[in-house]
């Protein structure tokens, strides 16, 4: 039997607190942090550059997927990250 249960591994305490209406900016694939491209408490819209994550020798731009401000940057330059790891927290 493949339980239907997923053990996930307890976030670290210096992961921010997520709203429910928070939006979050995950890694597509693993990679390396190249740089942030906003700060903490910047507005964004829709489709602005929040952070560049470098993959298989390719650079990704990923977008903030609404209108807001960044509430949290969790990742840091140059950090290897994880597929599914939260790089920004964009609040509406």
């Amino acid at each position: 039997s493949t339980g239907g249960s997923m053990a996930q591994a307890p976030a670290p305490s210096a992961q921010p607190e997520l709203d429910a209406d928070d939006a979050v900016i995950a890694a597509p694939i693993p990679g390396i942090v190249l740089r942030y491209v906003v700060e903490v408490g910047q507005h964004v819209s829709a489709g602005d550059a929040v952070v560049l994550l470098e993959a298989m020798k390719m650079e990704n731009s990923l977008p903030s997927p609404i209108d807001g401000t960044v509430k949290a940057l969790p990742a840091t330059q140059g950090e290897t990250v994880a597929k599914d790891a939260v790089l920004a927290i964009i609040s509406p």
